[in-house]
């Protein structure tokens, strides 16, 4: 999109890459210089490096900067960044959107929002003693289960302070 951008107006801008420099499933599908940065403390935070001796982004042919991301743990099933960055809450889901065996998707969204608007959360759930949880902020929601043809299976409302 940036090579458009520059085609079209003449303005070169900035192309970060984000996708590279992340955590995988295991080390060896990192990239070496994603390990070395994290295993050093230096990514506590979305990261862009520079080289001071030449004062230049670290970059490939393609784009113009790698975007190096923290490392994350996970915990209830949830990205710890959603507490540290977002600071979002923990919420339990609530037991009756728990019904069903399969596959669903419990969803939370604003109280007063419709259904079509984009949920302030959502988690897959697929066993009954899962330890998901949703990550909200404060305020007031309204939580529904859906199958997976979309189906609604059970609603409920939260408060979160």
């Amino acid at each position: 999109m940036a090579s458009v951008l520059k085609r079209l107006t003449g303005i070169d801008p900035l192309t970060p890459y984000a996708p590279g420099m992340s955590q995988r499933v295991t080390s060896e599908e990192e990239d070496p210089l994603y390990r070395f940065a994290t295993s050093r403390g230096l990514v506590k935070q979305p990261t862009i490096f520079v080289n001071r001796d030449e004062g230049r982004l670290l970059d490939a042919d393609a784009f113009d900067a790698y975007i190096f991301w923290a490392r994350i743990k996970i915990e209830d099933g949830r990205p710890d960044w959603m507490v540290q960055t977002l600071r979002r809450r923990r919420a339990r889901i609530p037991p009756q959107l728990w019904s069903g065996h399969v596959l669903r998707l419990v969803q939370a969204f604003r109280e007063g929002d419709r259904a079509s608007n984009i949920p302030v959360d959502q988690v897959t759930i697929d066993e009954p003693n899962d330890r998901k949880v949703l990550m909200l902020p404060a305020g007031r929601f309204w939580l529904r289960t859906v199958d997976r043809d979309s189906k609604v299976i059970a609603e409920a409302h939260l408060s979160i302070q």
